[in-house]
């Protein structure tokens, strides 16, 4: 099976494996997840990403691959990616190579910020030029 993207019907209820595109998003609760942010001119593109789908499928470099050609677009002013980095970062959740390579194709097209939150559920809006966490 693979890791499948749907897209939310609420941008301000983004669940696990979800993304929605709007001004303000918002993610249901992450307790090992990271959530990916794009802005493109006043939009936010929001991914929720999760170790392992229902099926047992973990992220991986094809999902990677998928969510920025298929979710995020290769066109974008900036991407922050907000939530539990440092597990995606552990080697033994294996998930890191996949993690590795996202990152990189962000790189490749922009700079890439990382912060790393404990649980919880965030989301983001935004400001000006940037994008602004809110939780």
């Amino acid at each position: 099976m693979t890791y499948q993207f749907t897209q939310a019907a609420d941008a301000m209820a983004i669940a696990e494996r979800g993304y929605a595109t709007a001004a303000a998003i918002k993610f249901t609760a992450f307790t090992s997840c990271i959530g990916v942010i794009a802005k493109k001119g006043g939009l936010l593109t929001g991914a929720h990403l999760v170790l392992n789908a229902p099926d047992g499928t973990k992220f991986n470099q094809n999902a990677a691959t998928r969510l920025i050609y298929e979710v995020l677009g290769n066109q974008y002013d900036k991407v922050w990616i907000i939530g539990c980095v440092d597990i995606w970062r552990t080697p033994a959740n294996g998930v890191l190579a996949a993690y590795e390579k996202l990152t990189s194709m962000i790189r490749a097209l922009e700079v890439v910020q990382h912060y790393n939150f404990a649980d919880g559920t965030y989301g983001a809006q935004i400001d000006g030029d940037d994008i602004d966490i809110t939780f």
